[in-house]
């Protein structure tokens, strides 16, 4: 169990206070807001129904005749996974609820991605993210298998490269978040996830092995939580105004068949400054805090393709992680486009071990291909470099 002190839960309060200052009473405001909200959602587009989609009897929803399919091979660099090369197959579609307009209907999307690393890493993964009812009800998920030898540094800010060590492990999981609209752009959901650590392979002699770290054993993760979300981007896959803000809560427990008994709580704010039509200012703040029995693959960490790009996903890793970035983007031609970016924050036990000499800064810049420039799905390469650290990320759509 972690003893916090009053300085972690000051910064809570101020995290969730800001986002609401910034943007004039959200509540308030709330049936004046025109756009439904997903953060892995495209925007919404006019567009005329097939005959073949006005004749469905179904009282809840209907399939639209416009959709679309990528396939798209990958070959990446990354401080995680050296050099890797897979592919990525999605395909994109909306369903219509009787009697309303096309354009009241979200873009609605089912993913699956795989590649195999320089590392010896092997990841599938599926995703899902289905609008219904005239975007009413959200059903997002994810189901993953990895094969995932990594490197293990030790938990905390201050960790050294020559304590590298060794470790393996096979994962399989499984997501599924349900969330109901409550008014305009405001969703409550429900989350239940699990996963299961199993061939948990250590370096002999090393930490991992000799200490009582939580999780070196392997197990069954299981968890439920509730999920608050507010958003009023024009286009939640690459934003040019408005703003997402979601909090979450979740509790794994043995009563959910879970080896492990911890809470986690999350915070995101997202903010979008359009200068002119090509140009945007985006901001990002996350907030990840856990208290009792982590295991060590599940604590909070700095850096990823998304947040703090540069360093190792797992390079640092502690029980809390705060940190804030600006991205500038400019599409110059109606497929192409660059980025330059900047960020800080750190991993963190109590508050105490924020130290301004020790934050993880991230800077880098990056180009953009559009691979639907109606919808705004952008093929993203970045380069980000960050205290020691540097890296090369390839994915699809913007990291916030």
């Amino acid at each position: 169990m972690i003893d916090y002190n009053k300085k972690i839960y000051h910064y809570l309060i101020l995290f969730v206070l800001t986002p609401c200052l910034l943007t004039n009473n959200c509540f308030a405001k709330a049936k004046n807001y025109k756009k439904i909200l997903h953060p892995a959602d495209t925007a919404q587009y006019s567009s005329r129904l097939s005959p073949k989609n006005t004749t469905s009897n179904s009282p809840f929803f209907k399939k639209q005749r416009k959709d679309g399919f990528i396939a798209l091979p990958l070959v990446y660099y990354s401080p995680d996974t050296r050099w890797a090369a897979g592919g990525m197959v999605a395909y994109h579609f909306k369903f219509i609820t009787p009697g309303k307009k096309a354009a009241h209907s979200r873009l609605s999307y089912i993913q699956l991605t795989s590649d195999y690393t320089q590392n010896k890493q092997l990841d599938v993964w599926g995703q899902w993210r289905i609008f219904m009812n005239d975007n009413d009800y959200i059903w997002s998920g994810e189901a993953r298998y990895r094969n995932y030898p990594d490197r293990y540094y030790g938990v905390g800010n201050l960790t050294l490269n020559d304590a590298e060590e060794t470790y393996s492990y096979d994962l399989l999981r499984f997501q599924s978040r349900v969330s109901r609209q409550l008014v305009k752009n405001v969703y409550l959901g429900l989350d239940y996830e699990i996963s299961k650590y199993y061939n948990m392979t250590l370096q002999q002699g090393k930490s991992l092995e000799t200490s009582e770290v939580e999780g070196t054993k392997g197990g069954v993760n299981s968890g439920l939580g509730l999920v608050f979300m507010i958003d009023t981007r024009d286009n939640v896959v690459s934003a040019s105004k408005g703003f997402f803000l979601e909090t979450s809560g979740y509790i794994f427990n043995g009563v959910l068949g879970s080896n492990f008994n911890y809470s986690n709580y999350n915070f995101t704010f997202n903010k979008y400054f359009p200068i002119g039509q090509k140009m945007v200012i985006a901001t990002n703040t996350v907030m990840t805090l856990n208290t009792g029995e982590v295991p060590f693959v599940n604590l909070a960490r700095a850096g990823g393709n998304s947040v703090l790009r540069g360093y190792a996903q797992y390079r640092f890793r502690d029980y809390n992680f705060i940190a804030s970035q600006v991205e500038y983007r400019y599409m110059f031609l109606k497929r192409f486009g660059m980025v330059a970016f900047a960020g800080l924050g750190d991993v963190f036990n109590k508050s105490e071990d924020l130290d301004a000499d020790a934050l993880k800064y991230s800077v880098g810049g990056g180009v953009r291909i559009a691979l639907d420039a109606k919808e705004k799905i952008n093929l993203r390469v970045d380069y980000g470099v960050g205290r020691d650290n540097n890296g090369v990320y390839v994915s699809v759509t913007e990291a916030f």
